[in-house]
């Protein structure tokens, strides 16, 4: 599965069937890789073909001079329409 930070999947005129939000979050200790991974698992698991309009949130925290930051990714899951496009294969 392919994630865009895009609004749309470069070079495609398929057409969406479905679109919805997807949200994941890492906790003060977190790596951007497992918010990215968990996003991806919760998209393709609704049946997703594709993510569009990622956007990233970075938290600073420090608590008893120990110093850490969370990641909260979100976008926009899509379902194409069954129709030839480079989507269709990349999951």
């Amino acid at each position: 599965m392919e994630i865009y930070t895009t609004d749309s999947i470069p070079d495609s005129d398929g057409i969406v069937e479905k679109a919805w939000l997807v949200t994941e979050a890492t906790n003060y200790r977190g790596v951007l890789d497992e918010a990215l991974a968990g996003l991806k698992e919760k998209a393709l698991q609704d049946g997703a073909d594709a993510i569009i309009g990622l956007r990233i949130a970075v938290g600073q925290s420090e608590s008893v001079g120990v110093r850490g930051q969370s990641f909260v990714a979100y976008g926009t899951a899509v379902k194409h329409k069954p129709t030839e496009g480079p989507w269709m294969d990349r999951r």
